[in-house]
């Protein structure tokens, strides 16, 4: 298999330059997109079909291992979206079933259907930037990451501080046995979890008898678009609890500690994760909350400063 192992990248680019070096490219396609089974027809045309996956498991492996490489690197990880992954597995999809490797788009008897970013558009809209690996002959997602980091072009687009988010494709199968996708893009207007504090610090008092604050109330929300998001928390804490542990906008959840020892000086620390379960283009972001709670022995004073308006 060793022999048929290729790997090809493209250069980024932005929208700007893409639009000015393409007259006449006017956005996506108007494309109705369709559910089509793997073992049907070829498919033809510029993407606007949802192919199925066929290994989730895999899919999910190069996404982390991607991540860890940004991660060594000091990078942001990106999150995987749905619309590069349909994207993705369309492209891996068609190359199999039409016999071809390229990044533009091809029907059978090397017929050029469109570019590789009027395909990426058709899913992936309003984008800033995108980046497409591309590879076949590979048997592991290890294998392929191997290959993509040890090519200089494919490990730029890996590593590229721009890109936040990637869609990945793989197809089994075709004349050369497997085919793996990468795209990835950046937005500057996407869906975001966020109204969500990095910490919440509380104090209980053993001579007072009293936590401050009491409780804390936090509202999750989409700060990108505004869609309505969905959510749910978890806490790793006996002591640290958040009531409802689900909602949806403008739902929000009050966060409270009850069971800690309250006659003994310490410091605790706990977490809870807000994580989003729709819509789909926020489902599985996910936000983490550090608690900290102090106990200490002396009385909490609490000064109240006036409002002074100019």
């Amino acid at each position: 298999m060793l022999n048929l192992m290729k790997i090809i990248a493209v250069l980024i680019i932005t929208a700007v330059s893409f639009v000015r070096s393409t007259p006449g490219f006017a956005g996506s396609p108007s494309l109705t997109m369709v559910q089509v089974p793997v073992n049907e027809a070829m498919y033809t045309g510029c993407g606007g079909v949802i192919a199925p996956n066929v290994n989730e498991a895999y899919m999910q492996e190069v996404v982390k291992l991607v991540n860890d490489e940004r991660t060594a690197a000091g990078l942001q990880p990106l999150r995987r979206v749905l619309q590069l992954d349909q994207a993705a597995q369309y492209h891996a999809t068609d190359m199999a079933q039409d016999n071809y490797f390229e990044h533009d788009t091809y029907d059978t008897g090397e017929k050029p259907v469109c570019t590789w970013v009027e395909r990426v558009t058709s899913y992936y809209e309003n984008w800033d930037l995108l980046g497409e690996n591309i590879a076949y002959g590979y048997t592991t997602p290890k294998e392929v990451m191997d290959g993509w980091m040890g090519s200089q072009d494919h490990r730029d687009n890996i590593l590229n501080p721009n890109f936040n988010e990637i869609g990945v494709g793989y197809y089994l199968g075709g004349p050369y046995g497997s085919y793996w996708v990468q795209d990835f893009g950046s937005r500057s207007n996407v869906p975001e979890l966020g109204n969500i504090p990095a910490s919440l610090n509380f104090f209980y008092s053993i001579e007072d008898g009293r936590l401050i604050p009491e409780t804390y109330r936090i509202r999750p929300e989409d700060i990108g678009t505004g869609l309505p998001v969905t959510w749910n928390t978890g806490d790793n804490r006996n002591w640290l609890f958040t009531s409802p542990n689900t909602g949806t906008y403008p739902d929000d959840f009050i966060v409270s500690l009850s069971g800690f020892n309250t006659t003994e000086p310490g410091t605790y620390s706990g977490m809870i994760t807000v994580t989003a379960s729709g819509p789909v283009e926020l489902s599985g972001l996910s936000k983490d909350i550090f608690v900290n709670l102090r106990v200490i022995t002396g009385s909490i004073t609490q000064v109240y400063l006036p409002l002074v308006q100019r």
